[in-house]
């Protein structure tokens, strides 16, 4: 309903072309900030296939190729992570609006379908690392539970004393037991995610094919982005935990480990974190104050918005470095409407 509410809006927006007569009324300035971060995740050929509840996470090199294309036709410039906070400390207008274009958690199909159309385009790029799936360990669970789902025909489970039978032969069926069991992970402690998961596969025969060791780049793969300088690699924790789900001693392991282990790995320590899932409920002051603890100098959120100048001395300031807003690039949106709601900051609280 969400989505279909935000497509609404867009073909309101593209048919009255909202952008366009701001623009030329001058008032485009309320809305679009000096640039913009790109949420990404997967990168590869369309999938087929009805029940796709994590079709939003991907788009198509083609997308990718012709949303760079648009966004420089636009007038924005392709800025790395490592540019941004010398460029949001200016209140010089004369300079372009940028982007920022970020993937979260490692997938291998980002190398292998994202990469060349970003080296086409000149664009520099960040990958956020979850340090087990690198290692091909960890529990990749938003995957494995559509898998799980799609393969049977009912889930039981046991809910503390409460049995909890879901249906799940036809596709609506699937789509509520997977919104059902999805809201479910966001609430329990990861520590029990493993369990969770392997309840839910008891009916199920065959193993996993949604895991870190299929799905993620490794270390080997991950060692030849060094060589690349348009390409920054970054932390995005240990095990991809809701931080604001887990204890002291954890988040400090999950958010300071991880960047010890990409170094160890790879030779650098990271300079830049994201958190995992990125919203407003998904982490809180205590991560963040950990994240500078750790060595971090950015922290990129999934609150979307555009990003204006930031004042380091502002304590009270919604953003600052370590909670950066990103706007989605996803499967839901692959049209000229949503490059445009983007570009324009429209759709999107001023940051």
């Amino acid at each position: 309903m969400r989505y279909k509410m935000i497509q609404t809006g867009l073909d309101v927006m593209g048919l009255v072309r909202a952008d366009q007569w701001l623009s030329g009324l001058g008032m485009a300035g309320l809305k679009q900030g000096r640039g913009l971060i790109l949420t990404l995740h997967r990168v590869r050929p369309h999938q087929t296939g009805a029940f796709a509840p994590n079709r939003f996470l991907d788009i198509t090199p083609e997308f990718l190729d012709h949303s760079l294309g648009f966004f420089r036709k636009a007038g924005f410039e392709p800025l790395s992570i490592d540019q941004l906070p010398e460029r949001l400390a200016t209140t010089n207008r004369q300079t372009k609006p940028f982007f920022v274009v970020t993937f979260d958690d490692g997938y291998r199909d980002v190398l292998d379908h994202a990469w060349p159309v970003l080296r086409k385009h000149q664009c520099p790029w960040t990958i956020y690392i979850t340090g087990a799936y690198a290692q091909g360990q960890g529990r990749i669970w938003w995957l494995e539970l559509e898998e799980a789902i799609a393969g049977q025909d009912a889930i039981n489970l046991q809910i503390g004393p409460r049995p909890v039978t879901l249906k799940t032969q036809s596709v609506a069926e699937k789509a509520k037991a997977f919104r059902w069991l999805r809201n479910l992970f966001y609430k329990t402690p990861s520590r029990q995610w493993p369990a969770l998961l392997d309840d839910i596969r008891a009916q199920s025969s065959e193993p996993s094919r949604q895991t870190p060791a299929v799905l993620c780049a490794n270390w080997q793969d991950l060692a030849a982005l060094r060589h690349d300088p348009s390409i920054t690699i970054g932390s995005h924790t240990l095990t991809h935990p809701i931080l604001s789900q887990i204890g002291d001693a954890q988040a400090r392991q999950e958010i300071g480990a991880s960047r010890r282990m990409i170094a160890e790995a790879l030779g650098t320590a990271p300079r830049h974190f994201s958190y995992p899932s990125g919203g407003a409920n998904s982490f809180c002051r205590r991560d963040i104050e950990l994240v500078a603890h750790a060595g971090y100098q950015t922290a990129v959120t999934t609150r979307p918005a555009h990003l204006w100048p930031i004042n380091s001395g502002d304590p009270t300031a919604r953003t600052s470095l370590l909670t950066l807003p990103r706007i989605s690039l996803n499967g839901h949106f692959q049209s000229d409407e949503w490059l445009r709601a983007i570009v324009s900051g429209l759709p999107f609280r001023r940051s």
